[in-house]
């Protein structure tokens, strides 16, 4: 542990538990210094608590908050501590050490400390596990009891219970029989400090040198599934020897097990740090990076039979390794089982490898797959330098415009480049077998996933629009989906670059290879709630007059129908972007364009009269996703919700009927601006009919799959059946749909969780685990310190009194040794800047962690009172040192919170202050967060962590946990803050070490029931319409919801009942089958009745499928109606309550008090 990480640790213990010196002396009450690890007297009264939550409210998510942050009104204060362990069959004799301190009164009115030790009392005992149970008493000076040990060995199960208490009475106020004062409560209150006992250790030790404990199961002894098999393999070698009681057990890891097991009061875990490629060019027999630039730049972008030798030089080397590596993994494993069954998905995984290999370099190959690859690497190239420059100058850095020639070379991990060539074949050919598999990512937080499958998705779309099928390639071709808008916009502006780089390559590389339609754009598409982005051009337009209002002060203007401008920089160069830069063009195309205005820098995007394929390729209003189909679209889960509202987003599908070269695809009818057919006589642009089928994405990317869970994994399973139904196209008599990867950093469950939202039978993990969880060839656990977890729980007052000194000791900690290099003497400026920036500033911005928006509310008064109080007291009273007070700032001036309350704009205003070091003074102090930093926050100089409460859920934790420690040089420290009155925090603080040995074992797998009948009572008629409408041209507008028939149906009802049996894996002959059916037929009868009703009444007009938002006219004959206009409508079978969000779960309750 390096001395910042060691300080901070040594200043939480000595500020919670102490003590801070052997024998030290203190003026104040022990009870009011230490709060943690301190076992009253017997019968001490039960303390009245303050959770100090002001706000009622949900987490970010949106879920209810279970319970989670509510507390009991009084608290028992602790009297014991325990310890349980199992010991070998031949263990007979085993010894217990015990030491503890307690402070007593002095002549001079302080208080002294005195151990065990000190006060040389034998603390050893040596006991035969013969005797069952047993107990040793401690006695005061007086020769009275004040404290017990007591041992429970149960034989059959060989475990050991050892517990220390305190066998003190508690002391109150005392009066005797005329109600006169004996003993007032001040002098009673100083006896019960003296009677505390504080600094409790008991410690089980071997009698011989050899390890006395066996492992602590953690299995389910009744049923394990393969996942829970799996997991125990990998970690085999990763043991747990010892629970604690009210509070944590150590060990000290040996060969044939530990030599002692002991109790801690405020525990720690270093966890190894993991490698992705080797650091000594490979002479360590580990991987090395593959240099990018090598495999994207050649002489000639012809001369493939050159092109061919490199790429295999450069790339079967490592093939060849991983080979190797798993037959030395197949010597040393039992050959069975579950290592038998990772070895041979290891096998499989590298045997795509060499097949991806060949197909790039096999002789007579396809040319364009092997220019789609090294054009995808050349454009990762591009993404690389030029996402970092544009990063730091939009900061104000001034940096030299990349030169390829000159720059330092990107490289690969290898991993990433494996994963790039197990993907081609899947890519190149729909009809692969690689694309009936799901390929999930799983690597540890922070490795690099993210460029690992946009290396596929550059690949992908320069492979469809190179092999010009469809519409010239054109047409979405990537379709990346998160849960979260913050994920998803920070995603965008990673993905914005990677865009750009293709946009370079598609003018100065292969226009010549594309036809007529080489001047046709690579497109970026972000596709979200309209709360975030327009919907319409024309809501885009209002958003740029209102912010052209308030120039330059945009951030005043208010946004409730959503932006067009989401990028704040140039992803090429990094110049500033403001609402300026945008232009809706409303006479012709409506479309809305973003241009840089860096006019006189080298940036390629600036064409100042917004031409076409001349500048930013962003696209951030629906409208314009409808019409353009971007060839990448980054979109949240929740907008599938639409599906069954507008019949433009079957354009996204490849469903489009017609393409104007002047407006883009047309679905059936027309669109805003192109209401000709033919052609039009001014611009010369031709409207053509789209024949051959139709022509769907040929990527799906689920990133943080983990979080497809629950009410929301649930509805977007029942969705997908729409879209996998929208994406499928027949090649060569098979049936395809679109490749699958998805990325997650825990994996429990996965294979499952895949089956049932994808209907995809075969998941396959990459890299492919081996036979322990230390060594899966492209990464492994070093020797060196990686990640360090503390945790901290309290035996009096409250969480929030607790949290108020965590807090302060952190903070406080971290400012001495900051003022300690400033007033340095010996070192130079230079020097004390670079300590300060490389040591310091990586926990210089402490995040609390909060489970909900509830749990927060009160954080920054506690910030802004409390901890401020705390901080005077650690700076003046503890240490003399006054006038180093760490001063954290007020609300929003050092300050920050993230959280859903937060609108876009405020978002990104806290990003770039989180992006802000040392010794600026705008480097946030504290920033307050609940679970919307568990995704997409990626701030690498993040290192220092405080977790209020463990999260509902181990995923959680490991998601929350891992935007901490994000740089290499500083790999970041997590406290955790345990409430002893809850049960999963007090189960997780005795078992701390144990689950951060082995975090994955506890991941709970996700539970998605997308075929419930909860479920498809509530939707199924969506996704029914969906489909209907977004497939059959004939009945896709508003109005032809009229001309529905039952055997249009047909194919629909067949995909959905067949989809029904593979999620449900049930037959044709179960019930639930049958009431399922049924419900599908029921509706489409229910649909063709309405349509006849409304013919036999006159008064009733012909059905819709909607009101579309903007239509002026009321329609009341509709199949469907919003959730949130769903309280105005009747309540007949039609229309149908239809969720706009997938996270809506009933319809809104409107209530007047009068």
């Amino acid at each position: 542990m390096d001395e910042i990480r060691s300080q901070v640790l040594q200043e939480v213990k000595e500020y919670f538990v102490g003590p801070r010196e052997e024998d030290e002396k203190i003026k104040d009450d022990p009870l009011e210094t230490y709060i943690s690890g301190v076992l009253h007297p017997q019968n001490a009264p039960e303390e009245e608590m303050d959770d100090g939550n002001s706000d009622a409210g949900r987490d970010d998510n949106e879920n209810p908050d279970d319970g989670h942050g509510i507390e009991t009104k009084k608290m028992l204060r602790q009297n014991s501590v325990g310890l349980r362990v199992h010991l070998k069959d031949d263990v007979e004799k085993i010894e217990i050490s015990v030491n503890y301190a307690r402070y007593f009164d002095t002549d001079d009115g302080e208080f002294q400390r005195k151990d065990l030790y000190k006060r040389n009392v034998k603390n050893t005992i040596p006991i035969k596990l013969g005797d069952v149970n047993g107990e040793h008493e401690f006695m005061d000076d007086t020769d009275e009891p004040e404290a017990k040990v007591t041992w429970y060995y149960h034989k059959p199960t060989r475990v050991l219970n050892v517990f220390l208490e305190n066998s003190k009475e508690w002391e109150e106020e005392k009066k005797d029989d005329k109600g006169k004062i004996i003993v007032d409560s001040k002098v009673a209150y100083r006896h019960n400090n003296t009677n505390s006992i504080f600094q409790p250790l008991i410690s089980i030790n071997t009698l011989s040198n050899d390890s006395p404990f066996e492992e602590i199961s953690t299995s389910n002894n009744l049923f394990t599934s393969l996942d829970d098999e799996k997991i125990d393999v990998l970690y085999k070698n990763k043991k747990i020897y010892g629970e604690g009681y009210s509070c944590a057990a150590e060990w000290k890891d040996a060969k044939g097990g530990p030599l002692y097991v002991n109790t801690q009061i405020i525990p720690d875990f270093e966890q190894k740090q993991i490698q992705k490629f080797s650091h000594k060019d490979g002479k360590d027999e580990r991987p090395s990076s593959v240099d990018m630039y090598e495999l994207a730049f050649f002489d000639s972008l012809d001369n493939s039979k050159a092109n061919r030798k490199v790429i295999h030089e450069r790339l079967s080397p490592l093939i060849t390794q991983y080979k190797e590596w798993i037959g030395d993994k197949r010597k040393a494993s039992s050959g069975k089982g579950i290592e038998k069954m990772n070895l041979d998905n290891c096998e499989d995984a590298m045997k795509r490898m060499e097949e991806g290999l060949e197909t790039i370099t096999e002789e007579n190959g396809d040319e364009k797959i092997l220019k789609a690859f090294i054009l995808a690497n050349r454009a990762m190239v591009y993404q690389r330098l030029h996402f970092e420059y544009a990063l730091q100058t939009s900061k104000g850095m001034k940096l030299d415009f990349p030169d390829i020639k000159k720059a330092k070379h990107p490289m690969w991990y290898p991993f990433q480049i494996a994963f790039l060539l197990m993907s081609i074949n899947g890519i190149a050919d729909k009809s692969n077998k690689d694309n009936d598999i799901a390929d999930l990512i799983w690597f540890p937080t922070g490795g690099g996933k993210t460029e690992a499958y946009l290396g596929v998705a550059a690949f992908t779309m320069l492979l469809r629009r190179l092999k010009g099928e469809g519409v010239g390639g054109l047409g979405v071709s990537v379709i990346m989906r998160y849960t979260l808008r913050l994920l998803t916009l920070q995603q965008f502006e990673r993905a914005s670059t990677m865009i750009c780089a293709l946009e370079k390559i598609r003018r100065d590389d292969i226009q010549e290879l594309l036809g007529e339609h080489k001047d046709e754009p690579f497109l970026l598409g972000m596709w979200v709630g309209y709360s975030l982005t327009p919907n319409h051009y024309g809501r885009s337009n209002d958003a740029l007059k209102d912010y052209w209002k308030w120039k330059p002060n945009y951030d005043r203007a208010e946004m409730n129908e959503g932006s067009p401008w989401q990028n704040s920089y140039c992803p090429w160069c990094g110049h500033p972007i403001t609402p300026d830069n945008y232009r809706v063009d409303e006479e012709y195309t409506k479309w809305t364009t973003v241009r840089c205005s860096n006019n006189n820098g080298p940036c390629i995007f600036k064409d100042t009269n917004h031409t076409k394929g001349k500048v930013l390729p962003l696209v951030t209003v629906d409208s314009d996703i409808y019409y353009r189909c971007p060839s990448m679209i980054i979109a949240t889960v929740d907008k599938f919700a639409r599906l069954p509202f507008r019949q433009e987003i079957g354009n996204i599908f490849g469903r489009a009927q017609r393409r104007c070269q002047g407006h883009g695809f047309i679905a059936k009818g027309e669109n805003d601006a192109c209401k000709v057919s033919g052609g039009h006589k001014n611009t010369g642009h031709i409207i053509e009919p789209i024949t051959g089928g139709p022509f769907p994405p040929d990527l799906f990317i689920q990133d943080e799959l983990h979080l497809i869970s629950g009410p929301l994994g649930t509805m977007v399973g029942l969705y997908e059946t729409a879209v996998d139904f929208l994406c499928r196209k027949k090649i060569n008599g098979k049936e395809t749909r679109p490749k699958l990867i998805a990325s997650t950093a825990t994996v429990k469950g996965a294979q499952d969780q895949i089956r049932k939202i994808f209907n995809i039978g075969i998941t396959r993990e990459f890299p492919s685990p081996g036979i322990n969880r230390s060594d899966s060839f492209f990464w492994w656990e070093t020797e060196e310190t990686g990640k360090m977890f503390a945790g901290m729980s309290f035996s009096r007052r409250s969480q929030k009194y607790a949290l108020a000194r965590a807090y302060a000791a952190m903070l406080q900690r971290v400012n001495f040794l900051r003022k300690d290099v400033e007033n340095n003497s010996s070192i130079s400026d230079d020097t004390k800047l670079k300590r300060i920036r490389e040591g310091i500033d990586p926990y210089w911005t402490l995040v609390g962690y909060y489970n909900s928006i509830r749990e927060l509310g009160g954080a920054t008064r506690l910030m802004e009172d409390d901890v401020k109080t705390n901080l005077g007291y650690l700076s003046k009273t503890v240490y003399g040192r006054a006038g180093d007070k760490r001063e954290t700032g007020t609300h929003e001036n050092g300050i920050e919170e993230l959280t859903g309350r937060k609108n876009q704009s405020e978002i990104n205003k806290i990003r770039d202050k989180l992006e802000e070091k040392l010794p600026s003074e705008d480097a946030i102090s504290v920033l307050l967060a609940t679970n919307m930093i568990s995704v997409g926050v990626d701030i690498t100089r993040l290192g220092l962590m405080l977790v209020n409460g463990h999260p509902k859920s181990a995923t959680e934790y490991i998601q929350t946990t891992g935007r901490i420690g994000r740089s290499e040089g500083s790999p970041g420290m997590v406290f955790t803050l345990y409430n002893p009155y809850k049960p999963r925090d007090l189960s997780q603080y005795e078992n701390f070490n144990g689950f951060h040995n082995t975090m994955q074992k506890y991941v709970e797998p996700s539970t998605i029931t997308p075929f419930s009948v909860r479920s498809y009572t509530r939707a199924i008629h969506a996704v029914f319409i969906a489909m209907i409408r977004l497939s059959i041209p004939t009945l896709s507008e508003k109005r032809d919801a009229h001309q529905f028939k039952i055997r249009d149906g047909q194919d629909a009802e067949r995909f959905i009942l067949e989809r029904f049996k593979n999620v449900e894996i049930v037959d044709e002959d179960s019930d639930s089958f049958k009431n399922f059916k049924r419900k599908v037929t029921v509706f489409q009868q229910d649909w063709k009745k309405y349509i006849d009703d409304s013919e036999n009444d006159d008064e009733k007009g012909e059905v819709w499928y909607n009101n579309p938002y903007g239509d002026k006219t009321k329609h009341e004959e509709i199949l469907m109606i919003e959730f949130a206009n769903a309280r105005q409508s009747s309540t007949g079978i039609f229309p149908k309550r239809t969720p706009e969000s997938l996270r809506e779960v009933e319809q809104q309750l409107e209530m007047e008090y009068e």
